[in-house]
C-alpha cells in the first residue's frame, strides 16, 4: 500500500486572520517502508509570523523573505 505522509507550517492558527501555510513536506511510503521519495519546501507568506508559531516551528519572517510567494502558485507532482 502506498502512502505519503504530510506536514504543514503556518504563520498561526486562523485563516480568517489571513493566516497562510509556510512550509510544506511530504514523504512516501510503500507497505509502511520509507521510499526515499520525498519533498519539501517553504513559501513566503508576505506577513508577520505570529510569536507562538515561530516558537512552535522556528521560523521567522526573514527566514521566509526570499523563498516562493503562494501567489506564484505551485504544480507537483508526487
Amino acid at each position: 500500500m502506498r502512502q505519503l505522509l504530510l506536514d504543514t507550517e503556518t504563520t498561526g492558527l486562523d485563516p480568517k486572520m489571513g493566516h497562510r501555510i509556510i512550509e510544506i513536506a511530504a514523504v512516501e511510503l510503500v507497505n509502511r517502508r520509507l521510499t526515499g521519495r520525498h519533498l519539501h519546501f517553504r513559501l513566503d507568506p508576505e506577513r508577520d509570523i505570529d510569536f507562538a508559531a515561530t516558537e512552535v516551528h522556528g521560523l521567522t519572517r526573514d527566514d521566509l523573505r526570499s523563498r516562493w510567494q503562494a501567489q506564484w502558485g505551485l504544480r507537483v507532482r508526487f
